[in-house]
């Protein structure tokens, strides 16, 4: 006489055991990855918000033919406005994708830059220093680092008197698009 198997059903501790070592395994590795990731994320995010907001500022200077300014309220936070009449054109907070991000600026008394009907920098109305360089990083990602030397890159805004900006990478060597 033949007897029937019973077919099994679930899984054996053994499989259990074996999945959870590598669910562990892969969370190892990924979420140094995933920190660094957010951390650049952030910095990206802050510096192309403040151009952003500069672009805003010296498109409303020469669309209305005025003077219009950038100010830079705490991190990546900025309001761009019209000096000369109080009017507020935008606004954003630094919570908007980039908490994290900190902002370094140059000169250190500087908090604004202004911008003329022609588009150029032109001096602020409260006679206070105009902004000519922003540094961006984040604290919790260690030091700047090109991107072969560590995981955190830091970008940077330099504006010209011409009312020129552009983001860069001060740790990129000379020759690179991205070196400033």
């Amino acid at each position: 006489m033949l007897t029937a198997h019973r077919s099994q059903h679930g899984v054996t501790l053994i499989e259990i055991l074996v999945s959870f070592t590598l669910v562990a395994l892969l969370m190892v590795i990924a979420v140094p990855a995933y920190n660094t990731w957010l951390q650049n994320t952030q910095i990206r995010n802050a510096a192309e918000a403040v151009v952003n907001g500069m672009q805003i500022a010296r498109a409303e200077a020469v669309r209305r033919n005025t003077l219009a300014q950038l100010v830079l309220t705490g991190g990546s936070s900025w309001t761009v406005s019209l000096p000369l009449t109080g009017e507020q054109i935008q606004e954003r907070p630094a919570a908007e994708g980039s908490a994290g991000a900190v902002v370094a600026i140059l000169p250190a008394a500087a908090d604004r830059i202004s911008f003329n009907g022609m588009g150029w920098v032109a001096p602020n109305n409260d006679a206070s220093p105009s902004i000519t360089q922003l540094d961006f990083s984040n604290p919790s990602g260690g030091a700047c680092k090109h991107v072969a030397d560590g995981p955190m890159r830091c970008l940077r805004i330099a504006i010209s008197s011409g009312g020129a900006f552009r983001m860069c990478d001060p740790a990129v060597a000379a020759g690179d698009p991205r070196a400033c």
